[in-house]
């Protein structure tokens, strides 16, 4: 058999790969192998089946996937459009498959099974300092790992991901992002990436503060660079406004603002027509003291 024939033979046995690596997420999330899952739990089919499964080897049927799901604590629906979204022939399908799985991570659907999963430490990814140090040398990889909460658990094309001009997908991989997928935050194939787990933290402390403060000025340029007198109130907004309160009048602001924030972080962004036209949006959200009180000093 011939190098060529071997490697078509290769790829047809693994051509189930990617559901298998969604698999192997949902999995450990409350096992540590897939042995232990299956000792644990008496599937209908043997460890070395449910093994080739999360090896893409094969895909399990639906009444399969559906057994397994339940042990995982994965929503039935949630499930099937995945298992659904790998068998489809063109990326279109795909795309649609996978915002409807979006929409059902949000509970949109209104399903007695779809619940909105909040972060814990088991599902959030903590940014500590050896990523802030990688982040000060290139502060575009933020926008690049926060481009990726929206199609999570499917991966992002690299065709989607804007990269600085000068940065190849091949140097991305090997320098940028190598430690993030040494470390397992973040899973690249040959035609995308996506993350681990759903939900990023950039911890809010005295140690990330002054990154927050450059990364907030990052941003803010760039919007404001984008901003055209026609798009103003339409598909864009900046004012400023300033009041004179109290500290605890000022508090209550927090709090309300705090909520706009939760709320336009939450949005899950789900498919639009084809041609629609998309783009990324920022909301930039600032408030406070015009000058030091004597409270501050």
């Amino acid at each position: 058999m011939s190098m060529g024939s071997k490697a078509n033979l290769n790829a047809k046995k693994l051509q189930w790969v990617e559901f298998g690596r969604t698999l192997e997420d949902w999995r450990s999330q409350h096992f540590r192998s897939a042995l232990a899952f299956c000792n644990t739990h008496g599937l209908s089919v043997s460890y070395k089946a449910y093994a080739d499964f999360e090896r893409g080897v094969a895909l399990p049927s639906m009444n399969v996937l559906l057994e397994v799901a339940k042990h995982l604590k994965v929503g039935p629906l949630l499930a099937a459009l995945r298992w659904t979204e790998v068998q489809m022939p063109d990326a279109s399908l795909k795309d649609y498959f996978r915002s409807l799985q979006t929409a059902e991570s949000a509970g949109k659907f209104g399903s007695r099974n779809a619940k909105k999963e909040s972060p814990r430490f088991d599902n959030t990814w903590v940014m500590g300092p050896a990523d802030q140090e990688l982040l000060k040398k290139n502060p575009w990889l933020i926008d690049l790992v926060f481009g990726l909460l929206p199609t999570f658990p499917a991966e992002k094309s690299f065709t989607d991901i804007v990269l600085p001009r000068g940065v190849p997908v091949k140097e991305l991989l090997n320098k940028q992002l190598k430690d993030w997928i040494k470390g397992g935050y973040l899973i690249a194939s040959k035609k995308g990436i996506r993350l681990r787990y759903p939900f990023v933290q950039i911890p809010d402390n005295d140690e990330w503060f002054e990154f927050r403060q450059k990364n907030f000025e990052r941003v803010a340029q760039v919007v404001l660079g984008n901003l055209e007198p026609h798009t103003l109130r339409q598909s864009s907004y900046r004012e400023i406004l300033t009041r004179t309160m109290t500290p605890d009048r000022a508090k209550d602001w927090v709090k309300a603002l705090t909520d706009l924030a939760e709320k336009f972080g939450s949005n899950e962004f789900t498919a639009s027509p084809a041609s629609a036209e998309k783009g990324q949006y920022s909301m930039l959200l600032l408030f406070g003291p015009r000058q030091k009180t004597k409270r501050d000093l």
